[in-house]
């Protein structure tokens, strides 16, 4: 009797599977068969859906439907890469969608990045674009794992997209090279002559357009330490105290004129710290942890 009722068990799992497996070949089907327009406005409906969940307070309702309208809308990009619309809609579920794992997060997180760069580069000299683009990648980095890898990929990422732009149009994204460059310096680590005058001219260029960057000022001030520290280095202390007088003497000038600028003065309260501290028989890098930390508490 039980071996009947487990050869009956195995008929019907059989069954069941073999069902399962032909409506998810017959749902992949369909979506290959559908044009990036179908996917979109079946993408739309779902998002439709997950809008009126949320408004009616189902979120788990509502988070299964952004996901579904995430999917179809990279299914839709799948179809077309060079649509630009297909793209935001995209971007936008995934903005919206929670993933419910650290698997799951990571994926979202690459892809969304992946759509940025994709975007930015269809729109060519799209300032915009490309601050968000490159705004996020600086941003991942700092807040990461920083290592001369990815401050390598972000200078080179910031140099395919000024090939964009003519003459200084592309000018205010210099800065995430300079500043990339900076962090290279500041880590000790190995730089030819011209990478740090081009460290150096980026930010100049990207004040130049921008005279209200903080982010930019701050970092040409770091650059103005640590050439000065390089010079000393070499014996040539006068030079090294000119360079870094006038590059902290530029920062206090900007935080003057941009006094409400929180970036600008925790900045300058970093970098005052630090010489403080050094005066004081702290070591460079020791001086320098200290006062991160003191103006992060402030």
């Amino acid at each position: 009797m039980a071996s009947r009722v487990n050869v009956k068990f195995v008929v019907i799992l059989s069954a069941a599977l073999t069902l399962v497996c032909g409506v998810v070949a017959y749902v992949g089907i369909s979506i290959v068969l559908k044009s990036g327009d179908d996917l979109v406005r079946m993408g739309d409906a779902k998002l439709k859906e997950a809008e009126s969940a949320e408004s009616a307070g189902n979120n788990a309702l509502a988070q299964e439907a952004y996901g579904a309208s995430a999917f179809l809308y990279s299914k839709a990009v799948a179809k077309d890469r060079s649509n630009v619309e297909f793209l935001d809609r995209w971007a936008t579920a995934l903005s919206r969608w929670t993933p419910d794992t650290q698997t799951a997060y990571r994926s979202a997180f690459e892809r969304s990045m992946a759509i940025k760069r994709q975007r930015a580069i269809l729109l060519r000299t799209n300032l915009e674009a490309y601050h968000d683009y490159l705004g996020t990648l600086e941003r991942q980095i700092l807040l990461g794992e920083l290592s001369r890898q990815s401050l390598d990929y972000l200078i080179s990422e910031t140099a395919a997209a000024l090939q964009y732009f003519e003459n200084d149009a592309g000018d205010a994204l210099r800065r995430y090279r300079g500043r990339a460059l900076v962090e290279i310096m500041d880590s000790n680590l190995e730089l030819t002559e011209q990478q740090r005058e081009q460290a150096r001219a980026d930010l100049l260029s990207a004040l130049k357009v921008e005279p209200t960057n903080a982010t930019a000022a701050v970092a040409l001030a770091r650059w103005g330490r640590s050439e000065s520290k390089r010079v000393a280095g070499l014996g040539e202390a006068q030079r090294a105290s000119e360079i870094e007088r006038e590059a902290v003497g530029a920062l206090r000038a900007f935080v003057e004129q941009n006094g409400t600028n929180t970036t600008g003065l925790l900045g300058l309260l970093t970098i005052d710290t630090e010489v403080a501290l050094s005066k004081r028989g702290f070591s460079g890098e020791r001086a320098a942890g200290v006062a991160r930390v003191a103006a992060s508490a402030s």
